[in-house]
């Protein structure tokens, strides 16, 4: 007799952990300091896009700013999601999401976590609506990495993200620069023409 072999629904995989993980800075030849600066700044800004050509030292340049933030200012509870191909899936990438979250505060996110279990599924606006309202419940400020958000570009995460940016601003505290796209591309290409430099000397 032929052996049936079941499947499992995409959503209903278990997550990998490593997704999830904090990369661990590495050593750098290239002072970044300005650089580290511009990510301080950019705490006070809802949206952040560092944007280079690969190969330039965005991961690394995050990883480092995680690392060292506290010799500078307060330390924020972050949490990292790296992004693939598979997570364009809209109730992937939220599972993703909610997962990597519960750095901030162990158990944000259960309950959205357990409508998107549910056979019947409530519609995804629903559940990032029961996500919001336990983030809008934290004391603290937090900080999302999305690495390679390029790669989610399903038109259902991308509507639901907006979602959720719009209603970060809504529980952040005013500031005349809050609603603006905080961007810098420019200090990656002098931090990689220096680390070029220095490697032909």
């Amino acid at each position: 007799m032929e052996e049936i072999q079941q499947t499992r629904p995409p959503d209903r995989y278990e997550l990998l952990s490593t997704k999830l993980a904090l990369p661990r800075p590495r050593p750098s030849l290239v002072l970044r300091e300005p650089q580290l600066a511009r990510l301080d700044e950019a705490i006070e800004y809802k949206l952040t896009l560092l944007s280079a050509p690969a190969g330039f030292g965005k991961t690394t340049l995050v990883s480092e700013w995680i690392a060292t933030r506290g010799e500078r200012q307060d330390p924020l509870p972050v949490a990292w999601l790296s992004l693939d191909a598979g997570d364009n899936d809209p109730v992937r990438f939220w599972r993703y999401v909610i997962a990597a979250c519960q750095a901030f505060q162990a158990g944000i996110g259960k309950s959205a976590l357990a409508l998107l279990h549910t056979p019947r599924r409530p519609s995804l606006e629903t559940v990032l609506t029961t996500f919001i309202n336990e983030l809008a419940e934290l004391a603290h400020r937090c900080v999302l990495v999305l690495e390679d958000y390029h790669r989610a570009c399903e038109p259902m995460v991308t509507f639901t993200n907006c979602m959720l940016l719009t209603c970060a601003f809504l529980w952040r505290r005013p500031r005349s620069f809050s609603g603006r796209l905080f961007r810098f591309h420019s200090l990656l290409r002098q931090s990689h023409a220096s680390r070029r430099a220095q490697r032909a000397g």
